[in-house]
């Protein structure tokens, strides 16, 4: 932990600290008096700067850094082809074709400008996929934990003796586990009514299920008739989100 707080201390130092000492040496170098040497190390040291951005919110981890793998590839890459298109054009125009300090100038800052504009509309992109990547992992882990509640409630009911047709019950059970289990995930919020009915409903049945089992005849077998309407309930429910959520589905495309 300290190690990684070093690590990124030293980064945000460099950013600031190399740039300076780049843009100072191509000053020194120009005589003081050159325009395109302190142009060249202004784009020297921005490319610098970007690059060791990138390498903070990479290696360094950065935790709001939100998208997925192939969104950091590719900034990575823009990033890396932004420093070697300045370093040919500080090469090529800033010392064997010469230009002048105005065109020079301008050059680099259109240069600038067209990667920081790509750079930032990646980065606007990855972290929209990384937050459906998110919703979409999040909707999953619900669905399995819904599926494990109607399996131990499929588990407690196998265990009262007293529930007639009980092998229908436990199969209706098991064909809602399959349904919720094969559902895609729901990620839009226009469906937060529906999956909050299911919620409830779900929290309804596994109450349902503990007042059976602390209840003595004849209450039992009245609690227990209740069941199997409740459980054909909450398989409307899925099939109206799953109905609902590829209607919107379709919309979108």
């Amino acid at each position: 932990m300290n190690t990684g707080i070093i690590r990124k201390s030293w980064f945000r130092t460099m950013i600031f600290i190399l740039p300076l000492i780049t843009v100072i040496l191509f000053g020194l170098n120009g005589g003081w008096v050159r325009m395109n040497a302190w142009t060249s190390g202004a784009a020297i040291g921005c490319a610098e700067v970007a690059l060791l951005l990138f390498l903070l919110r990479t290696v360094g981890r950065e935790p709001d850094y939100a998208s997925p793998v192939p969104f950091r590839i590719a900034s990575g890459i823009i990033t890396l082809m932004y420093g070697i298109i300045v370093l040919l054009s500080v090469i090529l125009f800033g010392y064997i074709f010469e230009i002048s300090g105005l065109t020079y100038l301008t050059m680099h800052l259109i240069i600038f400008a067209g990667f920081a504009v790509i750079l930032i509309l990646m980065e606007l992109i990855g972290k929209h996929a990384g937050s459906e990547e998110r919703k979409q992992y999040d909707d999953r882990n619900a669905q399995k934990k819904q599926v494990a509640r109607i399996s131990s409630i499929r588990s407690q009911i196998q265990a009262i003796t007293e529930i007639p047709n009980q092998n229908d019950l436990l199969q209706e059970l098991r064909k809602l586990e399959e349904t919720i289990c094969y559902s895609e995930p729901t990620i839009n919020t226009a469906l937060f009514e529906v999956m909050n009915l299911l919620e409830q409903h779900i929290a309804l049945l596994e109450d349902q299920v503990k007042l059976i089992q602390t209840v003595t005849m004849p209450k039992k077998l009245e609690l227990i008739a209740e069941v199997p309407p409740l459980v054909r309930k909450i398989h409307e429910i899925v099939n109206e989100r799953n109905k609902q959520s590829l209607h919107l589905k379709s919309k979108s495309l």
